[in-house]
């Protein structure tokens, strides 16, 4: 049995779907043709992803799924990182810092808008369809 450092791409894809489902061979290709991700290469072409690619992915991934930012703003954010510069939103997904979300709702309550309960009360919109806002 031969050891190897690196994943093929349908390795990838089985060990991030984890139930999801949400990752394919054509969303991992799709992400490479955009600059987002840059497996090595074989001599024959096959895609070689590091332990480094797999735990980028699994970033993008995690900006799209708990962020709800597009590609287009990921890859902005993930050069910037890779520059060296903060990126605040990459920083909360790599420590599980999430005082940096409290800190986002005081500001929003500095700057005037309003809270969940608030919407409720004042403009008597349903807490089951704020309760439904959430969930999307």
């Amino acid at each position: 049995m031969s050891f190897r450092d690196y994943l093929t791409i349908g390795e990838v894809v089985q060990k991030l779907n984890a139930g999801r489902g949400d990752l394919s061979v054509s969303k991992l290709r799709y992400l490479e043709d955009e600059g987002l991700i840059t497996p090595e290469r074989t001599e024959g072409g096959y895609r070689k992803f590091s332990r480094a690619d797999v735990e980028r992915v699994e970033l993008i991934l995690r900006l799209q799924r708990e962020r709800f930012l597009p590609l287009a703003v990921i890859k902005t954010k993930l050069d910037a990182f890779d520059r060296g510069l903060p990126v605040p939103e990459i920083e909360e997904i790599e420590t599980g810092d999430v005082s940096a979300g409290q800190d986002k709702a005081v500001d929003a309550e500095a700057s005037g808008l309003l809270a969940t309960s608030d919407l409720t009360r004042e403009y008597k919109i349903p807490e089951s369809f704020m309760a439904e806002l959430k969930r999307y």
